[in-house]
């Protein structure tokens, strides 16, 4: 199980999609929890995602709170190793985690007020007046940032639905989306220019406003591939244990205990994160829960380490909010936020998808050089490709085609190129850019 959670793997699947499509991977009976599926589009065109991509399960009613403080413990106990790196561990929870998956803002108000440091040292950036945030004693607007005094901490004067409020920056959850778009740089919020007039009416074309969209880099991908493996393993196991639970209510002489069983692991696991327990006693704690699935158990405390040391390294990187803040913009047109993204990093390659309606998260792989399809692939006729606009965007790079062709007798290495190539029946109808 922990083998088919390895980093190279998890990046080859993101970009070896179309090749796992045409040949399906064998799911072990041990990894079906956790396991990819892989398509060539997504099945409902309003998504807009039209590359080949894997997919994993994930669901606000997925057991995040358990995760959240099971990671958190980790990365305090071990994967921090200054305060900087908690505090910006604990602002993606807040300003990612927090709002990706719509979860309740309460569960993240204690990690807010013993994580962060001083605030005059602070990590959080600085949101601009008149921005509109939520904070820990609801939603506001902030009229003003005071700066640190002989007599007081740096604090924002926030107007709440209550009156007026002196609040602390970390007491400040993350901004809402709002008519009036702001976005981080260099520490502030910057206010930005109408965004809708980055492309036509006639070719913008825009997801669904209940999707979530990020485009990230390679550390942010392998943060959430492993936290959705977190998230399917403690569901599972959850599963299990309540039915367990179900069966033993029966007898009446059933201890407290043995009747949450999956609250007793969460303790256990607990324990083992604050060396309070080595992992053989670990092991054995959980036979007590289950036998079917003690596989799955016993992987966790290592998917825990590698899930809080990838946490720790997209704050070290420190691009995630920024990407996201682009999507908080809400223009909901991915061909433009792509744009945008790849102007705070150009290793903004991969486009991750969350659809609340399909229960699932979207990987795809998309590197600079590659054009992004803003429509189906289909050889029928012109135009159907995808919209025509200023950038080309679903043009192919002449130089990546003499290479396939030269290569030809390889393995694929990049399928998201070759599913473009190989689904098209009229190979001489392919527009190509001159570079």
């Amino acid at each position: 199980l922990e083998k088919s959670i390895g980093h190279d793997l998890l990046i080859e699947e993101c970009k070896r999609a179309f090749h796992f499509v045409k040949k399906p991977k064998e799911i072990h009976k041990a990894t079906a929890a956790i396991a990819a599926t892989f398509s060539t589009q997504h099945t409902d065109p309003s998504m807009l995602l039209f590359h080949s991509h894997a997919s994993v399960n994930a669901t606000i009613d997925m057991p995040h709170k358990d995760v959240y403080e099971c990671l958190t413990l980790q990365v305090l106990n071990s994967s921090a190793k200054t305060n900087a790196d908690r505090e910006k561990a604990s602002r993606i929870w807040t300003e990612f985690i927090l709002p990706f998956f719509n979860l309740p803002t309460h569960w993240f108000l204690k990690e807010l007020r013993d994580k962060a440091r001083s605030d005059k040292s602070s990590c959080i950036v600085k949101y601009a007046p008149g921005q509109k945030v939520k904070t820990a004693f609801g939603d506001g607007r902030i009229l003003a940032y005071n700066e640190v005094t002989s007599t007081c901490a740096p604090h924002y004067t926030v107007e709440l639905p209550f009156g007026k409020a002196y609040v602390r920056p970390s007491s400040i959850v993350h901004h809402n989306a709002t008519e009036v778009q702001y976005v981080r740089e260099n520490g502030f919020m910057e206010l930005v220019q109408n965004t809708d007039d980055a492309m036509s009416d006639e070719t913008k074309k825009e997801i669904p406003s209940s999707c979530q969209l990020v485009y990230g880099t390679e550390k942010f991908y392998i943060f959430m591939r492993l936290y959705c493996a977190l998230l399917a393993l403690f569901e599972s196991a959850k599963k299990k244990m309540e039915t367990d639970n179900n069966a033993m209510e029966v007898e009446d002489d059933a201890e407290g205990p043995q009747k949450n069983k999956f609250q007793g692991f969460i303790s256990t696991i607990k324990d083992y994160i604050n060396e309070e327990v080595q992992f053989k006693s670990y092991e054995l704690r959980c036979r007590s829960f289950t036998d079917k699935t003690f596989y799955e158990l016993s992987a966790i405390p290592r998917l825990i380490e590698k899930c809080a040391d990838a946490l720790v390294k997209v704050a070290r990187e420190d691009k995630l909010l920024a990407l996201f803040d682009f999507y908080r913009l809400k223009t909901m047109d991915p061909f433009t936020q792509r744009s945008q993204s790849l102007i705070v990093t150009e290793d903004a390659s991969f486009r991750i998808q969350y659809v609340p309606s399909d229960g699932k998260i979207h990987f795809c792989y998309l590197p600079l050089e590659k054009d992004m399809l803003m429509a189906p692939r289909n050889s029928s006729g012109p135009g159907v490709l995808g919209v025509e606009n200023q950038l080309s965007s679903n043009s192919f790079n002449v130089d990546d085609e003499v290479k396939k062709t030269a290569d030809n007798g390889k393995d694929e290495m990049n399928d998201a190129d070759d599913g473009e190539i190989e689904q098209s029946s009229e190979p001489q109808n392919k527009r190509a850019k001159l570079v």
